[in-house]
């Protein structure tokens, strides 16, 4: 025997070594015998090929990829090597190049099931859904009862939410495999889409019977979640980490419940968990909502990171940051609407809509469409609108999309507002959209945007000719599917025009309104009934406190410090909140006896009658105060407003002009905080501000709620017409139809 032959048989006699501990999962000493056998010849495609299988097992990536392409180059036929190749070059997220070699791998073995369902999978990472359905139903012609291509190609018609599809292809994966739990927990996903939770259930539960899971269970939380069970979500998903510490899904959907909860101390270390974890799937949500969750109790560690990693991780996957979030940190439209665009993105593309055709009806059928229909600023402010909208013109219809409680009596006023009223909390977008369709809706107006409870994806059905983006949200949806926005000239200047993925309707003032008939209690308030000293100068902000932050913290701070006579009145917030405000303003030289909380009252009537206690609103900056500021004009208190640059931080400089009051207007910190000065230092001109405030609230239009509801009806009527035209969407101004 020569050496040369000796030697071959001695690598095959150690690659069939390595291959049986290979095929016993001793991967261990598999990897040695495969190491030695490279020793031996470096350049054996067996060898490359079965040790890079084995670091792909193993999920070591690059380095199965570095001996698997050794091996193409030696052997540029087989199949197998370039499917895993394939497969090494998604993990690493290399995904043209991937896609690359599963095309290869087909065209060798055009009958490759593994590489046809793997492309598959790649074409649905890419949100090339088309193609990957197609791949699906291409491998399963070639194995009918390939139940992962049969759950993935069910999970794919979730992805365009074609819910009724994919449950009926998950019932097939089911007749294959009853105890299929990738099945169980998927069917039970798209009915939880569907709103049908009973189903939903029923089929978590049959997971849990099979096997007590962690993904049984985080289902099971979010299921409890989409009904505002939140303790019991909480019970779930803590028996998901149970079981699995690492469980990122869990984690996430216990600081969802925690924060709905309020407990957001709780929430944000949920939240930061899932950071530890780096699960791309719930990274870029998680890292929103641990913000949001931070802001609400006054939390800035790292507070000016915030903005760049916002924009960096949008980069990477838009579409989990929440645009809301985005209000608070933003003073810039144009970045406001790229992520938020982004955001909405995959809505636009997975679902198909319809088009509805023109109906010429008797009256103009508008619908509003909330999740706050109750004791909630949308329905405090526009219950006159509602209720004074012209009856000859139109028919007004409300799509309540999370019904209040039964004894909340804003509620139970707007139930004899709307000449229909529609309970659709538990109904699916699509078929609320299906409603408002046969119901021949003309213009549907949403009132949530990208807030809480909110479902854009009604609109993404298209329920309406005419879909609006109208008042709950103080920004641009970012959806190719809404048609108007409707807003004033001072929220939305000229210059920012080309940021809103909408076509704009302006008001002839301001865009924002009252209810004329919101009127404070007969109750008169001294400064001690809340704890006020009684010869101070006030400066009181009601504002939310996801509305705070570290620079406009500071500029109150200054404010103090060259007022010594007075002291600062926010709402309370939390308890969170209370003690981390006190301790930053401490920080800034300020003592905690200069800092006064006003705790939540129930009535609205008592609320806004203690605001008459207070000299100077201190506006917040970039999110301004919307409802505050009409409460605080409406008390004859004048509001101290930043102007910014984003629909959202100029929403006071709206209210402000419209009331004839722009010296109260600053257009940079220094100029705020010299304006608040000024405003303590000179009694006089401050009580001249107060006087023409009450004066102008009653011969300004702000709060002339009827020739507000008039003009608005102006603007319904000229999109209706360009409608019944045939004319696509277009910005107009109230001036330009009336």
């Amino acid at each position: 025997m020569t050496k040369k032959s000796f030697e071959m048989d001695q690598l095959q006699q150690l690659l069939s070594q390595a291959l049986v501990f290979h095929r016993n999962n001793d991967f261990e000493n598999a990897a040695k015998l495969y190491k030695k056998a490279l020793h031996t010849s470096k350049n054996n495609f067996d060898a490359l090929n079965l040790y890079g299988t084995l670091l792909l097992q193993q999920k070591d990536y690059s380095a199965a990829l570095e001996l698997l392409s050794n091996a193409i180059k030696l052997n540029s036929k087989n199949p197998i090597c370039f499917n895993n190749q394939g497969i090494c070059l998604k993990n690493l997220n290399r995904l043209d190049e991937a896609l690359n070699s599963y095309n290869q791998a087909i065209t060798l073995k055009p009958d490759y099931d593994e590489a046809i369902f793997n492309r598959s999978n790649l074409y649905s990472a890419l949100k090339k859904y088309d193609e990957a359905l197609e791949g699906y139903d291409q491998a399963l012609k070639l194995k009918p009862q390939y139940i992962d291509a049969v759950i993935n190609k069910a999970n794919t018609l979730g992805e365009l939410r074609r819910y009724d599809e994919a449950i009926q292809v998950y019932e097939l994966a089911l007749s294959y495999q009853p105890d299929h739990e990738n099945a169980l927990l998927g069917i039970a996903q798209a009915q939880r889409a569907t709103r049908d939770f009973g189903k939903s259930f029923f089929n978590i539960d049959r997971a849990l019977q099979f096997r007590l899971s962690p993904a049984g269970f985080s289902s099971q939380g979010d299921l409890y979640r989409s009904k505002h069970q939140f303790e019991l979500a909480l019970e779930s998903y803590s028996r998901a980490i149970d079981i699995d510490s690492e469980c990122a899904g869990a984690w996430f959907g216990k600081g969802l419940a925690l924060s709905r909860l309020s407990r957001y101390v709780e929430s944000i270390a949920c939240f930061s968990r899932v950071l530890e974890l780096d699960v791309s799937d719930h990274f870029c949500s998680a890292f929103s909502a641990m913000i949001y969750d931070q802001l609400k109790i006054a939390s800035w560690t790292d507070f000016d990171a915030y903005v760049p990693k916002i924009s960096s991780i949008a980069n990477k996957d838009g579409r989990s940051l929440n645009p809301f979030l985005n209000l608070a940190f933003l003073n810039d439209s144009e970045l406001q609407y790229e992520l938020t665009s982004k955001y909405v993105t995959d809505d636009v593309i997975k679902i198909k809509q319809e088009p509805i055709s023109k109906s010429l009806h008797q009256k103009i059928r508008i619908a509003y469409f909330s999740a706050d229909f109750g004791s909630h600023p949308v329905s405090l402010l526009l219950a006159e609108v509602f209720e004074r909208h012209n009856r000859d013109l139109f028919e007004v219809v409300a799509f309540c999309l999370k019904k209040p409680s039964s004894e909340d009596l804003v509620y139970q006023k707007l139930l004899n507002v709307f000449d229909y009223f529609l309970d659709v909390e538990d109904k699916s977008d699509e078929m609320v959209a299906k409603i408002a369709r046969e119901l021949e809706i003309d213009i549907a107006i949403d009132l949530g945007g990208h807030t809480q409870d909110s479902r854009l994806g009604i609109f993404a059905y298209r329920a309406a000719p005419i879909q609006i983006n109208y008042f709950g949200y103080a920004g641009t949806s970012g959806a190719q599917f809404m048609d108007y926005i409707i807003a004033d000239h001072v929220v939305i200047p000229p210059e920012s025009h080309a940021f809103f993925s909408e076509k704009i309707a302006f008001m002839p003032n301001s865009y924002m309104v009252d209810d004329s008939r919101r009127l404070p209690s007969d109750v008169n308030y001294s400064r001690s009934d809340f704890g006020l000293p009684e010869n101070k100068f006030v400066f009181c902000c009601f504002n939310n406190g996801y509305k705070f932050n570290p620079e406009i913290l500071k500029a109150w701070a200054n404010i103090l410090a060259n007022c010594p006579n007075s002291i600062l009145w926010l709402t309370e917030n939390n308890s969170e909140f209370r003690n981390n405000i006190l301790l930053e303003l401490s920080k800034l030289g300020i003592d905690s006896d200069r800092i006064f909380f006003a705790k939540r009252l129930e009535s609205m009537a008592d609320h806004l009658a203690r605001y008459r206690l207070a000299d100077v609103f201190l506006d917040t900056h970039p999110y301004n105060a919307h409802t505050t500021a009409l409460d605080a004009f409406k008390m004859g208190i004048p509001v101290l407003t930043y102007c910014g640059k984003a629909f959202a931080g100029r929403v006071a400089t709206s209210l402000l002009t419209c009331l004839d009051l722009k010296e109260l207007i600053a257009n940079s910190l220094d100029e705020y905080v010299t304006k608040a000065i000024d405003l303590y230092l000179s009694q006089e001109n401050l009580n001249s501000i107060r006087v023409r405030l009450v004066e102008n609230i009653k011969t300004k239009p702000l709060f002339d709620t009827r020739s507000y509801v008039n003009n608005l009806e102006v603007l319904y009527l000229e999109m209706y017409r360009r409608h019944l035209s045939g004319l696509p969407p277009e910005t107009f101004s109230f001036e330009d139809v009336r």
